[in-house]
C-alpha cells in the first residue's frame, strides 16, 4: 500500500475502514475491492493523458488564432484530429474548431 493512505473509520458503530488517498492536494477515497483499486489506478493515468492532449489541443488552437501562419494551423489541425481520436473531444467540436481556424 503507498504510504500516502491511511484509514478512517466510516461509522463508529461499524468500524468498518475507510480508506482516504490524497491526489492534487484533494482526497479521494480509495476503495476496499481489488477491481476498483485497479479502476482508481487506471482512471487517473487516462485523466493525466487526456489532460496533456487537452492542453496541447487548446494551446495550438489560441497559437493559431493569434497569429495566422501555415505552420500554427497546421499544427493545431493535427492537435486537434489527435484529441478527437483519443475521444478527449467529439470529433464534431474538433470539425467546428478546424473550420473556424479556416475561415479566419
Amino acid at each position: 500500500m503507498p504510504t500516502n493512505i491511511f484509514p478512517l473509520n466510516r461509522m463508529a458503530e461499524k468500524k468498518k475502514p475507510l480508506y482516504i488517498m490524497w491526489q492534487n492536494n484533494y482526497p479521494i477515497l480509495m476503495p476496499i475491492i481489488k477491481s476498483a483499486k485497479k479502476r482508481v489506478r487506471s482512471s487517473a493515468k487516462k485523466h493525466k493523458a487526456n489532460l496533456a492532449y487537452r492542453t496541447a489541443y487548446k494551446s495550438a488552437v489560441k497559437k493559431a488564432r493569434i497569429e495566422k501562419s501555415e505552420e500554427n494551423v497546421k499544427a493545431a489541425y493535427r492537435a486537434l484530429d489527435k484529441a478527437a481520436q483519443k475521444r478527449v473531444i467529439h470529433p464534431n467540436k474538433a470539425a467546428r474548431l478546424k473550420s473556424r481556424i479556416g475561415k479566419k
